[in-house]
């Protein structure tokens, strides 16, 4: 018999990309690095968690909570949509702080030559 839920380490998995992502947003706003987007980030996160939180509670018995969210994103349920723009955009975010790590380490090891 399948459970209606994800397994554990999936919801580990994913606060701790959120937490880390959110510390991450902040930092970059105290260094005054990608402010809008920082803010955007600050703003987005709390606002994606809750909004899942609550879907989730409506979803059929039996169904998990991925198999939900790719329900309501293949019905374009408004909600659905707006967490797949939420994650798009933590990727986004993550891929712009790995190019400025990864720049920033190349500008280091050129300058100690």
């Amino acid at each position: 018999m399948a459970t209606a839920n994800d397994p554990i380490w999936i919801f580990v998995l994913l606060y701790a990309i959120f937490i880390i992502t959110f510390i991450s947003a902040i930092k970059s706003l105290n260094q005054r690095k990608r402010i809008i987007l920082s803010i955007g980030m600050i703003v987005i996160i709390p606002v994606q968690y809750l909004l899942q939180l609550v879907s989730s509670i409506g979803r059929s018995p039996g169904v998990t909570e991925m198999q939900h969210l790719i329900n309501g994103i293949a019905q374009f349920d408004t909600w659905a949509i707006f967490v797949l723009l939420a994650y798009l955009y933590i990727v986004i975010w993550w891929i712009m702080i790995l190019k400025s790590y990864k720049k920033f380490g190349m500008q280091n090891t050129n300058s100690t030559v």
